[in-house]
């Protein structure tokens, strides 16, 4: 059975003590059919999906199931919403959720814990230059010990924003691998898959070879994300060249005002050895080594593939790429290159980009899909949000203003995703609040300050002194 409805316009402000920031919910009146599964298991959501039109909600009750096979969606628009986080728990060893060409274009996949699987998300391409599905979004899950959550196969566009990634490699991209594509491409459009305002963590336990890795002429944008490392890894954001697979290099990145945590012993953070883009803004902390940033270039590509700087220039290498303003515990830091025939000031600069401008922050995306004809509300923070925290020798204040009662849970986390404490969970009414986190005999070093207000998590970093 469906049922029909629609939510009025609503409109959420935070502001905080000492700096302002906003967090408004767009919701736009569209009207859509909700398809309630009978449960979350694999045959109770293909069931739901067959009887479903094109911008439908189907929409996934409390439980969990495990999956045995993929549910395979060609219909476009659609959302398939969970219950939220740690209610709606799907896991299976394979794929879950397949995609081929652009049939399943605008497909929203939101408020769902998805463990263990294998390319969770799979989307095929099609055609030549390879096409995939464009214009999804993949909000407000959590994704715990999967090997890759979202692998693509041709061309593809998206947003993949305010999820929780625990010991899980996010995405491998594969893009068009179109042979007649050339640089110098344009930065700052919609043309890329956009990875934004997410908390990553990697336990002790956790092993993933990297969050983000691109291919065959992919395209990606890595931004306001939180990394929490702690363990010595490597490799965190990654993009290959040219020799590494059957075909293109990557084609761009854009990779900036991230945070990452991280153990003092992790070596590389982002490896570049093919393509074109920026790099800025980012913070590194707790970080010893100097190459948080390495560029190499691949240019003997008779495999097995030999990183032998040999001849210049090899295709698909790195080229007309810019870094400025990334610091490494406060420190300005430039990239290391591996290849002594990558030239600085040639292949790459220690500079802004003239004439760059970043895509629109936050995604369209994340306000067009704003519309869910249940009880979600979906809050999306704006571009200058940031926790204004007051602290002092033993003590931080939190203190922020709420003109709409709701539910609020504020914890803290050390840098290896370990619970340090919950200062706040209960709903609160409009007005003035505050809450204050002793810190006395708190040990020095990075925290997370982890701060829910309804169904929207923001991240945090404070340092004890």
């Amino acid at each position: 059975m469906s049922v029909r409805s629609t939510l009025k316009n609503q409109r959420f402000f935070l502001n905080a003590f000492t700096s302002l920031f906003l967090v408004c919910i767009v919701v736009n009146s569209a009207p859509a059919a909700v398809i309630k599964a009978k449960s979350c298991s694999l045959n109770d959501v293909k069931t739901a999906l067959a009887s479903a039109s094109p911008g439908d909600v189907i929409s996934l009750p409390a439980g969990s199931s495990t999956w045995s096979g993929p549910l395979s969606i060609d219909k476009s628009n659609i959302t398939i919403q969970g219950n939220g986080i740690g209610s709606t728990i799907i896991s299976g060893s394979g794929m879950l959720f397949t995609t081929r060409g652009e049939s399943a274009s605008g497909l929203r996949i939101t408020d769902i814990e998805l463990r263990m699987c294998k390319q969770c998300i799979y989307e095929y391409g099609s055609g030549t230059p390879r096409q995939a599905i464009k214009n999804f979004r993949f909000d407000h899950c959590k994704f715990v010990n999967a090997y890759i959550v979202l692998e693509t196969n041709g061309a593809a566009t998206g947003v993949i924003d305010h999820c929780e990634f625990v010991d899980t490699y996010a995405a491998r991209l594969y893009g068009s691998n179109d042979a007649s594509a050339k640089f110098p491409v344009k930065l700052g459009t919609s043309d890329a898959i956009f990875v934004e305002d997410n908390t990553v963590t990697v336990t002790s336990k956790g092993t993933p070879p990297h969050f983000i890795a691109s291919n065959s002429w992919s395209k990606y944008v890595v931004r306001h994300n939180t990394f929490n490392y702690g363990k010595s890894l490597w490799d965190i954001i990654d993009a290959h060249g040219y020799c590494e697979v059957s075909g293109r290099g990557s084609a761009t990145w854009e990779i900036y005002d991230n945070t990452f945590n991280l153990v003092p012993t992790i070596d590389r953070v982002i490896h570049l050895r093919g393509g074109q883009g920026v790099v800025y803004n980012n913070n590194f902390l707790n970080y010893k080594p100097s190459r948080a940033i390495t560029i190499t270039d691949y240019s003997y590509c008779n495999p097995p593939c030999v990183q032998s700087c040999s001849k210049y220039p090899c295709k698909d290498q790195i080229n007309n790429s810019f870094f400025w303003n990334n610091k490494i515990n406060a420190a300005s830091t430039n990239p290391v290159s591996n290849c002594n025939l990558v030239k600085l000031d040639r292949d790459y600069y220690n500079a802004p980009m003239q004439n760059y401008t970043p895509y629109e922050y936050p995604h369209p995306l994340t306000k067009k899909m704003g519309s869910i004809p249940t009880k979600t509300r979906e809050l999306t923070s704006a571009k200058s949000f940031n926790m204004a925290l007051q602290p002092s020798v033993n003590s931080t204040l939190i203190s922020y203003n709420l003109v709409e009662s709701a539910p609020v849970q504020i914890s803290i986390y050390n840098v290896n995703g370990t619970l340090v404490k919950t200062l706040l969970n209960k709903t609160l009414s409009s007005g003035n609040h505050s809450v204050k986190w002793n810190t006395k005999n708190v040990s020095k070093g990075v925290y997370l300050i982890k701060t829910k207000i309804g169904h929207e998590t923001f991240s945090h970093t404070i340092t004890k002194q």
